[in-house]
């Protein structure tokens, strides 16, 4: 007998070994260690109360992503993918897209806003030569990434579409000057493998060719094992590469689900991906001379579940929106009277990765803070934040000729404060929209 005890506790202390701390970073992730009665005080609701706007409420219904460029000097705008029924948001769930398809459902098909911020002008774009037709139902759009400043002042939009006969990519072009996009070409997934895709980050350089990275979050869609996968935060997800030239690349696997992904437009520049089951940013570099092929930089932990990250307007820092509460996101989605699974945005500064931090020596890196500078614990402002984009507004010194700290960045102008712009997937009433938090802290 006791030639099988001391076998049995090595086996016991290695499962404790690997349970324990995944139990625990999961009870992190969850928002176990949030101190949510801070958030919920008054002293806490009333900074934000005057500061959260809720935007065009008639047209951003439940906006997945968006996408902020800059155009001109005195032109910016947003590109955001929204829904006209509350009936077509569970079709982001592949097994909502299966039952669909099998029940022979049609759905009001997703629409496509580009908002000029400088004079406030939202317009739906028409989707000219759109399969299934402009006003089809065949459009439940996903992820979503622009190229802009092409040649002749034109731009490409690439779209995750989870149409019910298969995911696609859809590409469009856009001349600014229109409300017009123009489809010219349909991308199938499943020709690349994935089960289940989701963000989009296109490159810039490589548009003629239709290139792009790919994220998908489980190599399961549906059934026992995509509710293991999920429940037990398993590295199942991926990211892909596509070209009309190398076709479909597999370029990373391991991740605790491929969900959002974007990058900086530099060729041979940082890509960035959140796997949000595991809840973390991985960085990666690029390789210029050879077309999808990622290398992992560094891993940046979460305090919880991240969904489509972005860079700011200066590319200075990474933001990213997630739930307070992800236990409470399926549930919600299907019933909106449920408990909300709340929002929260973080943000990170592009200077403190890599090896920025050590003043690019040794190839050491380091943990960079994470700053949570929004946080909505019951969806009072915004529920279900899947994008958050920042656009920064620099400070002017009041008097230049005052003497000025070193170190008071402030004073100096050097702070930058700006307007949070936020997607919401769901909330308790009867749309989510998109929220605007000004003159952010």
């Amino acid at each position: 007998m006791a030639k099988f005890i001391l076998p049995a506790l090595a086996v016991t202390i290695g499962l404790l070994q690997v349970a324990v701390p995944n139990l625990s970073r999961t009870y992190t992730l969850v928002g176990g260690r949030r101190n949510n009665a801070h958030y919920l005080s008054p002293s806490y609701t009333s900074l934000l109360d005057p500061l959260c706007m809720l935007q065009h409420t008639d047209k951003f219904h439940g906006c997945e992503s968006m996408q902020l460029v800059e155009l001109s000097p005195t032109r910016t705008v947003i590109f955001t993918s929204c829904l006209t029924s509350y009936a077509n948001r569970p079709r982001v769930l592949s097994q909502s897209r299966e039952a669909d398809a099998a029940e022979g459902k049609s759905r009001s098909g997703d629409k496509i806003f580009r908002w000029d911020l400088d004079t406030d002008e939202v317009v739906e774009l028409e989707l000219r030569g759109m399969p299934g037709g402009e006003g089809g139902g065949d459009r439940g759009f996903h992820g979503m990434d622009v190229n802009y400043g092409l040649e002749g002042g034109r731009m490409s939009l690439y779209v995750v579409n989870h149409r019910f006969n298969g995911t696609v990519v859809e590409k469009f072009m856009h001349d600014p000057a229109t409300d017009v996009l123009e489809h010219v070409a349909s991308i199938p997934t499943a020709e690349g493998g994935l089960k289940h895709p989701n963000d989009i980050y296109a490159i810039k350089h490589l548009d003629d060719i239709n290139a792009f990275y790919i994220t998908d979050e489980n190599r399961y869609s549906t059934g026992l094992m995509r509710f293991i996968g999920d429940y037990t935060r398993r590295p199942w997800g991926s990211a892909h590469y596509y070209s009309t030239e190398t076709r479909w690349k597999l370029v990373m696997t391991g991740l605790g689900g491929g969900n959002g992904i974007t990058g900086d437009n530099k060729v041979g520049g940082r890509v960035y991906i959140s796997p949000h089951l595991s809840g973390e940013i991985v960085v990666t570099d690029q390789d210029a001379s050879q077309p999808g092929v990622l290398k992992e930089l560094q891993r940046i932990p979460l305090n919880f579940m991240g969904d489509n990250p972005t860079l700011s307007s200066s590319g200075e820092d990474i933001i990213i929106a997630g739930y307070t509460d992800p236990r409470k996101m399926y549930g919600h989605v299907a019933d909106r009277s449920a408990p909300a699974p709340g929002s929260i945005v973080g943000r990170i500064s592009t200077k403190q990765l890599g090896s920025a931090f050590f003043g690019e020596k040794g190839g050491y890196t380091s943990t960079p803070v994470v700053d949570e500078m929004f946080v909505d614990i019951q969806g009072r402002w915004i529920n279900a934040s899947s994008t958050a984009i920042l656009r920064e507004k620099k400070i002017q010194p009041l008097d230049e000729e005052a003497e000025i700290e070193e170190d008071d960045e402030v004073a100096r102008g050097a702070s930058e404060l700006g307007d949070l712009y936020i997607t919401g997937l769901t909330t308790s009433g009867e749309y989510a929209f998109l929220l605007v938090l000004s003159s952010c802290p």
